[in-house]
């Protein structure tokens, strides 16, 4: 069995208030961005509490849950939320991509973004 690939990215902190360790952060200010133009942004889990502006961090790869304001598209049944709407992981060592919605922009905080497993 192959062991899980860790890797390691600088997030910056975009959203309001803050992002407590362990809750995903989008791919610096852009949030919908991989820098290879396809709209895909990869969710990463911040490795300690972070305010806004602040570099963070993150460990690439790992379980996650959407934060930092997002909206999760909720025509997406494999999806589950909390009382507060932020996403719950499928399982321990899930992988999970984020994209933005028809209609939105890149531009910060709050834009509607599309969770999906990619590997699980």
């Amino acid at each position: 069995m192959p062991g899980t690939q860790q890797a390691t990215i600088v997030l910056s902190v975009v959203a309001q208030g803050t992002i407590e360790k362990g809750r995903a952060i989008g791919w610096n200010a852009q949030q919908a961005g991989d820098g290879g133009g396809n709209g895909v942004a990869i969710m990463a889990i911040a490795d300690h509490r972070a305010v806004l502006g602040e570099a963070v961090r993150a460990i690439a790869g790992a379980t996650a849950m959407a934060e930092s304001g997002a909206l999760i598209d909720g025509t997406e049944t494999r999806l589950k939320t909390d009382a507060q709407g932020r996403f719950i992981p499928w399982t321990t060592g899930s992988v999970v991509a984020a994209r933005l919605m028809p209609g939105s922009t890149a531009t910060g905080a709050g834009q509607t973004i599309e969770v999906f497993p990619i590997q699980s």
